[in-house]
């Protein structure tokens, strides 16, 4: 987000001309799955040569977290420069260039503030964009920080993560599916779970932001009209004319 919000600004302020070129070519990113550009990148740096690691355990992770964040910078960038594109043609802003404000002066007394609310629902959705590929990459044995692998000919031990993390053990259980699915079944929840978190913070924010209600309301109980029983009408509760007469 520290790189896609600036650029995207940018892209929809100043590069306004050639976003639909710029578009078209993120748009191959939308059919490219994530998870394969992130194994081709980080194969040579987490996994660990019969020698060791390349790199150590701090690049690996700072590596890897890079990758990740440039990885979905484009996308980010393209669709809050289109967003910003679209709100320069409000009506607001074109008065705002109308009594001489510049691009800079509009970006921040009103782009920005129109658009700090979808920012922090962009964020929840690229932190579950994140997660499920690290899950995705846990299944190939990539894990974050590194994966350690047995160089033993004869008794070789399964792939392992150097940092005991969800991804990890969800690679280094994936064996058990068949007769002990309980043992991934639980990192599995917790992905699950803490991708259900995030959802629900972003859906939550996105309705009081929108003015949407937070909370469902109840269906009031259809209740059948009663009928007022009728008394009959007597004769002598009536006064006629003939007798005044």
């Amino acid at each position: 987000m520290a790189l896609s919000i600036p650029l995207g600004l940018m892209l929809g302020a100043y590069f306004s001309r050639g976003q639909k070129y710029i578009n078209s070519v993120v748009d191959a990113f939308h059919f490219i799955p994530l998870t394969i550009i992130a194994l081709y990148l980080l194969t040579p740096v987490l996994r660990q040569q019969p020698e060791g690691f390349v790199y150590s355990f701090m690049e690996r992770m700072t590596i890897e977290v890079v990758v990740l964040t440039i990885l979905t910078v484009p996308i980010l960038a393209v669709l809050i420069g289109n967003e910003t594109r679209e709100l320069f043609k409000a009506e607001y802003v074109i008065s705002s260039k109308t009594l001489g404000g510049s691009r800079r002066h509009i970006l921040i007394k009103h782009i920005i503030p129109s658009l700090k609310d979808r920012f922090f629902i962009l964020f929840g959705q690229q932190l579950v964009q994140t997660l499920i590929v690290m899950a995705h990459l846990g299944i190939f044995n990539l894990y974050f920080g590194g994966t350690i692998l047995s160089n033993d000919q004869l008794a070789s031990d399964p792939p392992r993560s150097f940092t005991n993390e969800w991804s990890g053990l969800i690679g280094g259980s994936k064996q058990f599916i068949q007769w002990a699915p309980w043992i991934p079944l639980t990192p599995i929840m917790c992905f699950a779970l803490t991708i259900l978190a995030v959802t629900f913070m972003v859906e939550g924010f996105s309705r009081v932001t929108t003015g949407r209600p937070v909370y469902f309301k109840k269906k009031k109980k259809k209740t059948m009209p009663t009928i007022k029983k009728q008394h009959p009408i007597e004769k002598s509760q009536f006064d006629f004319l003939d007798k005044f007469m």
